[in-house]
């Protein structure tokens, strides 16, 4: 982002200044839509992820819960149910979590359409899991894996050479009563 780690020591106010503010003057100001996701391990933010759209020329509020009714009915939400759903949220709540799903219904992951829709809904998955979460999780299992795998390694010795002081306490004992 062109910026020393000297002129922003506390990554919130570089958040404020380098993110938000310009996220804001973009969406406000172009014909793209900017949203950003920070991943963080723990507490420490590691990479940000941008997603850009542009705008439609500008609908109407009818216009676009016309289509959002469109597409849920088309993944058999009931009417009632779409209703209460565009009281409840706002268009882009709903349109971002309908893609991340039909995402995941492109890739056959959903069998129950209706319900993980609702749930979709229901639970935001707009922070859902992204690739590099998925990779940051893998290398962990990985690293797991080795160190269980490790453990295994030095249990074996230990008992191997255990074993060996055993037998070769017997043979001492066997050669030591031939005398």
């Amino acid at each position: 982002m062109g910026v020393s780690q000297e002129q922003y020591k506390n990554f919130t106010m570089l958040k404020k200044r380098l993110l938000d503010i310009p996220v804001k003057e973009i969406n406000e100001k172009t014909d793209l839509f900017i949203s950003y996701q920070l991943e963080k391990y723990g507490r420490t933010a590691e990479a940000i992820i941008f997603k850009m759209i542009t705008k439609e020329p500008a609908k109407t509020e009818e216009d676009v819960h016309g289509l959002i009714r469109e597409r849920l009915l088309k993944y058999g939400i009931k009417e009632s149910q779409i209703e209460e759903l565009l009281k409840r949220h706002d268009e882009q709540y709903l349109l971002v979590n309908l893609e991340i799903v039909e995402e995941k219904i492109k890739k056959g992951e959903i069998q129950n359409i209706p319900a993980y829709l609702l749930k979709a809904f229901q639970s935001d998955f707009r922070m859902a899991e992204t690739q590099y979460t998925k990779e940051q999780k893998e290398k962990a299992l990985q690293q797991q894996q080795i160190k269980e795998d490790k453990r295994k390694a030095k249990q074996q010795q230990q008992q191997t050479k255990e074993e060996f002081r055993a037998l070769r306490q017997s043979e001492i004992e066997q050669v030591l009563s031939g005398l």
